[in-house]
């Protein structure tokens, strides 16, 4: 099972020489979800008034209060937060170029500056800071174009079935059919180990398996069809 984004498995760990021409350009030709910009802040202040998750459409950010949701992320008296907006992978240089770090400060002080409109003098409590880009997301997970969803969420795009060219190798991650919903991809690794299961147990061939099979769970919400 591949847990990698699908460009990665195929293009990189497979390698092009083991695929079908076709396949390989419509791999190379599925286009990624938008990438996001953070900042990550400790602060030396009380927000436990405010509610833990903040959504300012108007100057297009997400404010979450982690440490809200689970005061055992800050001590007793101060915050941890996460400001988040929107951006595009091809906006930023090269990581580690003095370009890159001066537009990574930048934003970071106007995502800042924009969240301290809601809560008066952020700014002059900060203990701790660290700022995330796309290029911070495609080094730490491996994610092509930092994507936070892995392929573009949009019905135009079909994404890759969870069965592959390459005989029993089969994709578990959200680059397949049912997308980045954790209930989805929990759902799917399941089925897939129960189906390698039944593979150990005799199965030869997978094109032998009962596409209908699987087993029912208690409080399963819905089901996804392999």
């Amino acid at each position: 099972m591949a847990n990698a984004n699908a460009k990665t498995a195929f293009l990189e760990l497979v390698g092009e020489r083991h695929l079908d021409r076709e396949f390989i350009e419509y791999v190379r030709g599925l286009r990624m979800s938008p990438s996001c910009f953070a900042v990550f802040l400790g602060l030396d202040m009380d927000l436990r008034d405010y509610p833990s998750i903040i959504v300012n459409l108007d100057e297009g950010y997400y404010l979450a209060i982690n440490s809200n949701a689970d005061p055992s992320l800050a001590p007793k008296g101060k915050t941890s937060i996460m400001i988040l907006t929107a951006a595009n992978y091809r906006d930023f240089p090269e990581r580690g170029a003095e370009e890159y770090l001066r537009l990574k400060e930048a934003l970071a002080e106007k995502l800042i500056e924009k969240a301290e409109k809601l809560i008066p003098d952020l700014s002059k409590h900060i203990v701790v800071m660290d700022a995330a880009t796309p290029k911070t997301y495609e080094r730490y997970t491996s994610m092509p174009e930092g994507a936070i969803y892995s392929f573009d969420q949009s019905i135009r795009t079909k994404r890759p079935y969870f069965k592959t060219p390459i005989r029993w190798l089969y994709l578990a991650s959200a680059s397949h059919v049912p997308g980045r919903r954790n209930r989805g991809r929990h759902d799917l690794g399941d089925n897939l180990r129960e189906r390698c299961l039944r593979m150990e147990g005799g199965i030869k061939s997978a094109d032998r398996w009962d596409k209908r099979a699987w087993r029912p769970r208690e409080r399963r919400t819905r089901r996804i069809r392999i």
